[in-house]
């Protein structure tokens, strides 16, 4: 298990390399998670998005952030109305946090 303090070291030296080279810039089709939905991390390379009373025809996903090196950005599969969307960080990544995002 890495530690608490290189763990935070490693955050902050990603965060400043994905500032450098563009890579933490959201997607202009992504928000925030709306109140009618919510977003677990059963793990800590895993991030679920689940959605109820969103309209029949809306197509939506999980827009998932994940630290590693380089930082990326991974979507799940797409919902069309209420569902939910799984998505899993890959080579070693951890979340750092989900967004909506509609495609």
């Amino acid at each position: 298990m890495i530690g608490t303090k290189l763990r935070t070291a490693l955050v902050i030296v990603a965060a400043v390399a994905a500032t450098l080279f563009g890579v933490a810039a959201t997607p202009a089709v992504a928000d925030p998670i709306p109140p009618n939905c919510s977003f677990t991390t059963p793990n800590s390379y895993t991030g679920v998005l689940t959605c109820s009373g969103m309209a029949p025809t809306t197509q939506w996903q999980l827009l998932l952030f994940c630290m590693a090196w380089p930082p990326y950005r991974t979507t799940g599969n797409v919902v069309t109305g209420s569902g939910t969307s799984t998505q899993t960080c890959w080579d070693g990544g951890w979340v750092t946090k989900g967004e909506i995002w509609y495609p």
